[in-house]
């Protein structure tokens, strides 16, 4: 189904609540989402202009940060609505649903609860501010020109998964000369970026049932060479804890006799068995 950006935005004003959106509000809407999802809306998730990672039954991962494609449109709009109303963005909530265009920046400064709220919503911190974001937004909102009229037709692909519950995909660019991985261990190897590391991880758990490893390219292990794949490998790491524990029995027994004779109580015990013949 092909829809326009500001249909889908006008629709969810209204699932939140807001019955009558004003423009100013619905233009709010359209630069939050432009934002989210770009100007090109045939790159973005199926029916997700705010990139929300709420799963719903039929729908399937979009990219590394869990993004999710949608069923149809209606679903879109009850994901978006839905997290927006999840509790996290009580004064950006409220703005939209009472046309509050002064708070959210469009007429007027923008409140800063509702900037808070909108840094939740990006880095999931209320602090600091994300005021790159904020402003991208406000300025977009003022002066939308026609990006109400952008067509998306819902059709967003799906991410795929390697072995692991891995998501197979590259960020880095091609100008850094290197390749990264998530690898079956869930080791996840970004270009120094932190917030792409800890993206996927995250995924990782979700889809591999354990705890993601993030580090920067070049892995740890690997600059180990065979060390570290003999690190890696269970089966040696047992049989070396084994043998370490055979080594400390042994040693374990050779030394009792001498720190039991230092107990007066034990002394003829252990000259006796001293005095037996060796065969």
């Amino acid at each position: 189904m092909s829809f326009t950006r500001g249909q889908f935005c006008k629709d969810l004003l209204v699932a939140l609540g807001n019955i009558l959106p004003t423009q100013n509000v619905i233009n709010f809407m359209i630069g939050w989402s432009i934002e989210e999802s770009g100007h090109d809306l045939s790159h973005m998730a199926s029916y997700n202009l705010w990139n929300t990672t709420l799963p719903l039954p039929g729908s399937t991962v979009f990219n590394y940060a869990n993004v999710q494609n949608y069923t149809s449109y209606a679903q879109g709009i009850q994901a978006n609505a839905a997290t927006i109303r999840n509790g996290l963005y009580p004064a950006l909530l409220r703005a939209l649903q009472t046309n509050d265009s002064f708070s959210l920046g469009v007429t007027g400064p923008m409140a800063g609860d509702v900037a808070g709220d909108l840094s939740v919503w990006v880095s999931g911190q209320r602090e600091p501010i994300q005021t790159s974001y904020t402003s991208t937004i406000i300025a977009i909102a003022r002066n939308p020109g026609n990006a109400a009229n952008d067509t998306a037709s819902g059709t967003g692909t799906p991410i795929t998964f390697g072995p692991g519950g891995c998501p197979a995909f590259t960020l880095c660019p091609a100008s850094d000369g290197t390749v990264p991985s998530c690898k079956t261990n869930c080791e996840c190897v970004y270009c120094g970026n932190q917030s792409q590391i800890d993206k996927c991880k995250q995924v990782c758990d979700q889809n591999n049932g354990g705890v993601g490893v993030g580090v920067n390219t070049p892995s740890i292990i690997s600059q180990l060479g065979a060390a570290g794949a003999w690190i890696t490998n269970p089966t040696r790491v047992i049989k070396m804890i084994a043998g370490l524990l055979l080594i400390a029995g042994a040693l374990v027994m050779l030394i009792a006799p001498d720190v039991l004779s230092v107990i007066p109580e034990t002394a003829p015990i252990v000259a006796a068995a001293k005095a037996q013949p060796k065969p």
